[in-house]
This record gives structure tokens, sequence and C-alpha cells, in this order.
């Protein structure tokens, strides 16, 4: 059975350092490779982990650059990218390093989307 977890890269961070989790995955995968973790050879995914700029907030806080700014800067969606940091997420959301999202809510069929039918 695999158990999917749903990560809002916009929500806050569990280390004030950041402005959001995105930024916080960024710096996070960035110490865990440092470290000595490894990913496969492929250019592509090189090219998406290395081409999102940062900068500081208002309050000084680290903030990676938007998606769709790195998406027009390399032509593609940084897909590759993402799937690497959201699986270094879930690594880091079983250690305890990044506070596990929520449980969903329990299954509600009253809000099947046959509820949307009469509108």
């Amino acid at each position: 059975m695999v158990r999917a977890v749903g990560v809002n890269s916009a929500s806050a961070p569990s280390d004030e350092t950041y402005a959001n989790l995105r930024a916080e995955l960024h710096f996070l995968l960035k110490e865990k490779l440092a470290g000595g973790a490894s990913l496969p050879q492929d250019d592509l995914l090189d090219d998406e982990l290395r081409s999102p700029k940062y900068t500081l907030d208002k309050y000084n806080r680290i903030l990676v650059e938007p998606k769709l700014k790195v998406r027009a800067r390399i032509g593609r969606s940084p897909d590759r990218a993402d799937a690497v940091m959201l699986a270094a997420a879930h690594d880091l959301f079983r250690t305890g390093t990044v506070p596990a999202p929520p449980a969903p809510p329990p299954y509600d069929d009253s809000r099947e989307l046959g509820a949307f039918a009469s509108r």
C-alpha cells in the first residue's frame, strides 16, 4: 500500500529562516546532497535544481523564485526537480525535520460532484 502525503509548498515552513515550505525544501535538499546523498546522473534534473534563484523577503527570510519564473528561463517546467524535492520532503516528514501535514478529513460522500450538477 502506498500512502500519499499532500505537500503545499506555499505553506508555513518549520524554520523561520525561510519564507515558505518551498524555500525550506530547496535548502534542506541542498544540505542533504552536501551531506552525501546522491542523485542519478540526469542533465535535465541538474539544470532544474541549479536554476532557481533566491532572494530575501522584507523580513529577511529566504525566498526561492516562483516556479513560473524558472519555467520561463529554462523553457520547461522543473517537474523533475519538484519530484526530487517532494521525495525528499517525504523523508523529512518521516524523520521529523519538517512537521508532517495534517491528516486529511474523513471521507464525506455529501461532497460528491453530483451536488454541483444542479447549478
